[in-house]
């Protein structure tokens, strides 16, 4: 079954909801303003500072965080993570998927606080359902001979957008979030953590920069109570991830210079990058790392620090994932500086499990070997099968666009075979009738 999800689906967080999430704020703003003075212009604390592409977030020390209601409830659709926007379902750089819109359109759809009229504003700029549409292949394609425990569910909070697929909200964000804990599984890199866990009880993992906290919330939903969880971002950054990761883990700690890490446990600890190297050391090394396309955003020094940080602080049997890829002219080959640091490299390949577009790779100090999924699965086709499945929704979308074109009773016969296969799918006539009637596929004198 698939619906739109829209911002009017979403429940408002409750009081006590509320409360938490502007305590995580003030924790937050107090970080942000201690930063100014710990991190140096020049100098070793220089490697802090915003740069290359993330120099956006080099906020003025005159920044106040919002802590009003709406805008915490509306907090993904103003996050600027991974260069998709929920405020247009498009990416706002030169990967866009629509023809692009103006400037100031993205500012005018959140320039309001109230959910329905942003909502309308949006619906006026474009058509949510034909740009959410995509991803309902995508979430097929993603989720795959994927055990259930490892779909990406997420809630209907904080302002998000997309289709529900089977009850599973979708979109740019979430699939994104899904082929990364595809790649995990099918590098066997959850296996490993389970087997850290065994052993030890808690498997310790740092994210550099977590965005506003996805992937981390949907690990330490597979392995509940069982990690502590490192978010590690600019301290201008940590504002998104700390209400919504906060939000779920209500146990979460801000480090901060008058508030110095406690040592390891259980739970999620936020930590602003010039403090990272209290937190992450010989004495409390990590068994995972992990950076999903950040570090070609930063600077060479940056990706050095970070690259030489965890090279010398894993555990023995630790690792580093990262799915990054240099796709734009200021992006920083982070790979070649990973090879130069890393002695053990393994690109994750897997023909049954989806894993999207970006390059996923392990490093470590040892050869990486985990118990990975099997290769064939009696139960499970190829995943060419799913990719046979995009290629006749690329090619239905191809027919859509030029249906114009067709002669009247070459698109009848194509839309008729269509809609019998529809049919053999179990979808029910009267909605294959409005499918075919609203893309203007029944030619004239036929009905």
């Amino acid at each position: 079954m698939i619906s739109l999800h829209t911002l009017l689906d979403n429940r408002d967080l409750s009081a006590d909801e509320l409360a938490l999430a502007q305590q995580r704020i003030a924790e937050a703003q107090r970080v942000f303003d201690q930063s100014h003075a710990a991190i140096a212009p020049s100098g070793p604390q220089s490697v802090f500072a915003a740069a290359n592409v993330w120099k956006g977030l080099a906020l003025d020390r005159q920044t106040r965080f919002p802590t009003d209601a709406a805008s915490i409830n509306l907090l993904r659709m103003k996050a600027p993570f991974a260069g998709y926007h929920l405020s247009i379902l498009d990416r706002v750089d030169g990967l866009r998927h629509f023809p692009p819109l103006d400037d100031e359109v993205p500012r005018h759809i959140t320039a309001t606080d109230n959910a329905r009229e942003m909502w309308d504003r949006l619906c006026r700029a474009v058509d949510p359902a034909a740009r959410l549409m995509p991803y309902v292949a995508a979430q097929h394609l993603t989720t795959f001979n994927l055990p259930s425990h490892l779909i990406v569910r997420t809630p209907g909070l904080f302002g998000e957008i997309g289709t529900l697929v089977d009850g599973v909200l979708c979109n740019a964000d979430t699939i994104l979030c899904q082929t990364r804990i595809n790649a995990l599984y099918a590098a066997g890199a959850l296996e490993r953590m389970a087997e850290i866990i065994a052993k030890r009880g808690t498997c310790r993992v740092l994210e550099i920069g977590p965005g506003y906290g996805a992937l981390a919330r949907t690990l330490m939903e597979i392995f509940p109570g069982q990690l502590e969880y490192i978010l590690c971002d600019l301290p201008s950054g940590l504002f998104y991830s700390s209400v919504y990761v906060g939000h779920y883990h209500p146990e979460a700690r801000m480090v901060s210079l008058d508030i110095p890490y406690a040592g390891p446990a259980p739970g999620c600890t936020l930590v602003p990058n010039h403090l990272v190297s209290s937190v992450v050391t010989a004495d409390f090394p990590v068994d995972v790392a992990i950076n999903t396309m950040s570090m070609p955003e930063m600077s060479v020094p940056q990706v050095d620090f970070y690259a030489g940080l965890i090279a010398s602080n894993l555990s023995p049997s630790g690792f580093f994932y990262e799915a990054n890829t240099v796709m734009l002219a200021e992006h920083v080959d982070c790979k070649a500086i990973f090879a130069r640091i890393f002695p053990c490299r393994l690109t994750v390949t897997h023909g049954h499990i989806g894993l999207g577009g970006e390059t996923h790779e392990i490093w470590s100090n040892q050869p990486f070997d985990a118990s990975r999924p099997p290769e064939t699965a009696p139960a499970c086709g190829p995943l060419a099968d799913m990719g046979a499945v995009l290629v006749f929704d690329a090619l239905g979308r191809a027919l859509q666009a030029h249906a114009g074109a067709l002669d009247g009773n070459l698109r009848w016969s194509l839309m008729m075979e269509a809609g019998r296969w529809l049919l053999t799918a179990g979808l029910p006539s009267h909605v294959i009738a409005q499918l075919l009637s609203g893309l203007g596929m029944t030619p004239k004198g036929r009905s």
